[in-house]
């Protein structure tokens, strides 16, 4: 029987051509988690900005409609401030007035 030539070292190993296939499918399924990784992110920024600005206008709504109340509330003290000084001057004058004819 003639003799059988040493096996290769690399029998069993990936060709070279195969190793570069994968790191190319690798890199390719990278780059697409990263993109979207990316987009979620961004909807999310979205999201975000947009729950903020939502809340702000709440906010502001709420800020104002607090303000009108007290500007109500103030209004109301200073019509009854004014009402009763008018009232009081018109006691005052129909005083004078029943005064002056009983003389």
């Amino acid at each position: 029987e003639a003799p059988r030539p040493p096996q290769s070292l690399l029998d069993g190993f990936p060709e070279p051509e195969r190793i570069e296939a994968r790191k190319n499918e690798y890199t390719k399924a990278l780059e697409e988690q990263v993109r979207q990784a990316v987009t979620t992110l961004t909807q999310q920024h979205q999201a975000n900005l947009e729950y903020l600005r939502s809340k702000n206008e709440q906010q502001k709504k709420h800020a104002e409609a607090t303000i009108d109340q007290e500007l109500l509330k103030q209004e109301m003290e200073l019509d009854r401030k004014h009402d009763e000084q008018l009232l009081s001057l018109q006691q005052a004058a129909m005083r004078r007035k029943f005064d002056v004819a009983k003389e």
